[in-house]
């Protein structure tokens, strides 16, 4: 993360006061967006078992990939904006938005494994 090489004085006030939650935040992003991250790999596991079975459970898996990625795609949309906020306009961060996006990030993961 960036928060972590960076030196307190150079940062946006913004992230300096919620250095924590951003780093929580970017920490949960990484973990549900980044392709070899624990839910892109839960999902290719989830895929392949898929593409393994009958015509009919590989629908029912393709389906529920689809439906996953939607909500990974809002999860980590809303989550990239509020990092963006804070580093480039200096915005605070909405604690308990982040909080959720958290859980919300963390839920995703559990029900992939």
């Amino acid at each position: 993360m960036i928060f972590e090489i960076l030196h307190k004085h150079a940062m946006p006030d913004a992230v300096r006061d919620q250095e924590e939650t951003l780093h929580r935040l970017a920490v949960a992003y990484k973990n549900i967006n980044a392709p070899v991250g624990p839910l892109g790999l839960s999902s290719l596991k989830i895929a392949t078992t898929g593409i393994r079975s009958t015509d009919a459970r590989y629908a029912k898996v393709t389906e529920s990939l689809q439906d996953l990625t939607e909500e990974r795609d809002e999860i980590a949309g809303a989550m990239i904006s509020m990092l963006e906020d804070a580093a480039f306009a200096n915005k605070p961060v909405n604690e308990g938005r982040a909080e959720r996006l958290i859980e919300r990030a963390e839920d995703l993961l559990r029900r992939t494994k």
